[in-house]
């Protein structure tokens, strides 16, 4: 892996697929500002099947695409779930899909937060799930895609969620300045358990008019970030 980095000081372009990786760049290799592009990842999402229904069983759903690790947080989600109203807690509904074993970690995060989950009798509230390969279809019945990271490269996940026209619940890590804002989703921070709570509490409070016009502002957000007629001609720009 190094004798390879060490040959990028040789490469005309480096590309990022995220202002946050391209700042890491700047952190660590200085040197190389002038060569440092950020191209976002095409988003072009398969043929949906479901149909969306608003809050469904008289809850706001939820659904996250992460696997179990503790960088992704689950702990951190457990916990403020814990610190919701009961009323609150009847009127929310979040499933998480993942993997659960990680390497060099094996399965400790995803028992420790099933542990929180039977100990604080979440199981109704917070679900956990296997990686699932119809994640679309599982993402497009929800209300809102999530994500509660301490930290993310570029997040598939909440990009293929604005695609598919989803409001937005996410921490405040990667590009998030240019991903959600207060017209497409709903903003917290991964390290501070009362602005999860808080975060959690909003989406809860929402009708459907707004949540539906989140939703089309998150898609109209995506088809310009991430539209295969918006990002290739960056990529012609480069080459030429």
């Amino acid at each position: 892996g190094k004798l390879f980095a060490w040959f990028q000081r040789y490469s005309d372009f480096i590309v990022c697929n995220s202002e946050n990786a391209k700042n890491m760049w700047l952190t660590h290799y200085p040197l190389f500002k002038e060569k440092l592009k950020v191209i976002y990842n095409i988003v072009d999402l398969q043929q949906i099947s479901t149909k969306y229904i608003f809050r469904r069983e008289g809850r706001i759903h939820i659904v996250i695409a992460a696997s179990y690790q503790y960088i992704k947080n689950p702990t951190g989600l457990a916990e403020a779930l814990c610190l919701l109203t009961d009323e609150e807690k009847e009127k929310i509904a979040i499933d998480w899909y993942g993997s659960k074993n990680i390497a060099g970690y094996g399965d400790m995060a995803y028992r420790e937060v099933k542990e929180l989950i039977e100990k604080n009798s979440l199981q109704d509230i917070l679900s956990l799930h296997e990686a699932s390969i119809n994640i679309l279809n599982i993402m497009d019945e929800a209300d809102f895609v999530g994500l509660f990271s301490k930290y993310e490269g570029m997040p598939n996940s909440i990009c293929e969620g604005m695609m598919l026209g989803k409001p937005i619940i996410m921490t405040r890590v990667s590009d998030y300045r240019r991903l959600v804002d207060e017209t497409n989703g709903i903003l917290c921070d991964y390290d501070n358990v009362e602005s999860i709570v808080n975060a959690l509490s909003l989406s809860i409070r929402l009708d459907e008019n707004r949540v539906k016009q989140m939703g089309r502002n998150s898609y109209i957000k995506a088809k310009t970030l991430f539209s295969k007629e918006n990002i290739l001609p960056y990529w012609f720009d480069l080459l030429n």
